[in-house]
């Protein structure tokens, strides 16, 4: 063999032990598929099962960072209705649904979860009938027949189908409950629907109770245990035999699989055994015999099959039932809404007249009051007229007398003269004194008990109750400081302002204008509490305005001249004074000032 030839054939020879030991690698190597999709089921279920499927994936992660473990989750329903056999499938569920999955599609588990309180992965799973602690009356499983009883759905929870397979032991196979209500939520629902008092027995996964009590979900002692079973197979309470658990799965038959697949897997098999054990994770660990499962699973489908009895009907003749029902509905709900429509109508009829009785009753004592006030107002004003001009004459008739006294002293006068005109003139004297007395006592008042008062608040009300009685409906504009408070004789200040409010309310009646309005404004100057009203009614001659608040004068046809003459006593009673002039744009204004309370608040009388 030539020299060229042996080089040629030992370099074909080195490419070929190469290449043998490339193959030979890539078999022992843990790489695993380049992408693997992980469908898991975790909505709804337990804390410990959800934190043990994240502690996994982060786990997997961690473990290979070349390749992609891609999570879909999901509820049971869903999970099963989307399942299908496919490469690169892997998925996480329980040992039920996962018996029905493998007689389907040939999916195969290479991992099982097992609790840290279980023996082994085949003795994790159970079912615990609970009641509340202080049930007397349930004791053991011979005390549960004829009780309401709460569960989770299958497809939340396997285990209403293991207790259903237990009283089958216990009873045989007859109804047994009173009632069974399956909810569609997580099993710790059950626990809460129990201790509510909504049904006298709950059914739950074995290690839950103990779970929420440690964490403080549900009060210790508060639920106890019916017919737990001992031993040392599952160190928490279970009133079942026990089951398989969870299980790690791949959808796609082990046998229709190529190498790398199948050694892919394997590697995570490894990876699984060092997940970390978090809180109350379960661990992973070899894959169990589901034989019990499957008998579970044909107890699983009697429950079904009865439950689909009653919904055939249903299906059936939904049409006609749900005609039936919705006319039902519609003639009793319009039953109800017609006798509820009555009694409102009624109630409201009732309502209204008796507020326009109360109105009316209102109306009338407000009239009479204000009536008795503007009376009282005028006798005042008329007693203090009448003392200011008869007191003088009074005084002359006296002194008169006193005269004709001592001329009789001094001999000028008859006695008997003396005597009858002494008598007549002292007579007529305490006559009119008399008369003046008894005027003034008549309008008289009492003491004043004066109190502080809001302005804005009191303004306001006594504006509404002006335009209520009076009928008055020219609009009242009351603005400025809310905080104004004064010390005043609450129903002297209101005769006051009604008295202005009357007049400006007479002078644009006379106007008969679509833009009428009356204006008060409150304010403060100079220590005191300044109430300015005004309107839009045509300006007062000059010679009107010097005669405003003169007593006996008014430029009204049937009007006394005393109301503005009162006004202005008020004011000066409480310390005050009551002022009216015309501006440039030829506008009355009366200014009303009264001494400002100090140290006000929003507390005071309104």
């Amino acid at each position: 063999m030539s020299k060229s030839s042996l080089v040629i054939h030992n370099f074909k020879l080195l490419r070929k032990q190469v290449s043998v030991f490339l193959i030979a690698l890539s078999l022992s190597s843990p790489s695993i598929a380049s992408e693997w999709k992980v469908k898991a089921q975790t909505v709804g279920e337990s804390e410990s099962i959800v934190e043990t499927i994240a502690a996994t994936l982060d786990h997997l992660r961690d473990s290979f960072p070349s390749e992609r473990f891609l999570l879909d989750y999901s509820d049971n329903k869903e999970f099963k209705k989307t399942f299908s056999a496919q490469k690169g499938l892997l998925f996480i569920t329980d040992a039920l649904t996962f018996a029905e999955l493998s007689q389907k599609f040939g999916a195969w588990a290479f991992a099982a979860m097992k609790h840290p309180l279980a023996k082994d992965a085949e003795h994790t799973s159970g079912a615990v009938f609970i009641t509340k602690s202080d049930r007397s009356d349930i004791s053991s499983l011979k005390d549960l027949e004829s009780c309401s009883v709460v569960a989770a759905e299958p497809s939340f929870s396997p285990a209403y189908p293991m207790a259903i397979r237990e009283l089958e032991r216990f009873f045989g196979e007859k109804p047994l409950f009173k009632a069974a209500h399956l909810i569609s939520s997580p099993v710790e629902q059950v626990v809460h629907e129990v201790l509510a008092g909504k049904a006298d027995i709950g059914i739950i996964d074995s290690c839950l109770l103990e779970g929420m009590e440690e964490r403080g979900n549900i009060p210790k002692g508060s639920i106890k245990v019916i017919g737990t079973k001992g031993g040392s197979d599952l160190k928490c309470h279970h009133s079942t035999d026990l089951y398989p658990g969870w299980v790690f799965a791949a959808a796609y038959p082990r046998n229709k699989m190529d190498v790398s697949e199948v050694q892919g897997i394997a590697n995570i098999v490894d990876a699984l055994k060092s997940v970390p054990q978090l809180n109350a994770t379960m661990e992973w660990t070899t894959p169990t015999d589901n034989s019990e499962i499957l008998e579970l699973q044909k107890s699983l489908d009697k429950l079904t099959n009865q439950r689909k009895t009653f919904r055939s009907f249903i299906e059936q003749y939904q049409y006609v039932i749900y005609s039936f029902l919705i006319l039902l509905i519609g003639i009793i709900s319009h039953s109800l809404y017609a006798e509820w429509l009555v009694r409102r109508r009624t109630k409201e009829l009732r309502q209204t007249i008796q507020e326009k009785e109360n109105l009316e009753k209102l109306i009338s004592e407000e009239r009479e009051k204000m009536a008795h006030l503007e009376k009282m107002g005028i006798v005042s004003q008329m007693s203090s007229l009448i003392a200011h001009e008869l007191q003088q004459p009074l005084n002359a008739i006296v002194n008169y007398a006193r005269g004709l006294r001592l001329l009789k002293e001094k001999g000028r006068l008859s006695e008997d003269k003396f005597q009858t005109a002494v008598a007549e003139i002292s007579d007529q004297g305490l006559q009119a004194a008399a008369i003046v007395n008894k005027v003034r006592n008549y309008s008289k008042h009492p003491e004043a008990k004066k109190e502080s008062i809001n302005l804005i608040s009191f303004l306001k009300k006594t504006a509404e109750k002006f335009c209520r009685i009076r009928n008055c409906t020219i609009p009242i504009e009351i603005s400025g400081n809310r905080t104004v408070v004064v010390s005043a004789d609450l129903l002297e200040l209101e005769l006051l302002i009604v008295n202005l409010l009357k007049n400006s309310c007479e002078a644009l009646a006379e106007e008969d204008k679509s833009d009428s309005k009356i204006f008060i404004k409150v304010s403060e100057s100079n220590n005191k509490a300044v109430i300015t009203v005004y309107d839009t009614a045509p300006p007062l001659s000059k010679g009107e305005m010097k005669t405003l608040f003169t007593p006996g004068i008014s430029s009204k046809k049937n009007g006394l001249g005393l109301g503005l003459s009162l006004c202005q006593k008020i004011a000066e009673s409480h310390g005050g004074n009551l002022k009216a002039h015309q501006n440039d744009k030829n506008t009355l204004i009366f200014t009303l000032e009264l001494p400002l309370v100090k140290g006000s608040n929003n507390d005071s009388h309104s």
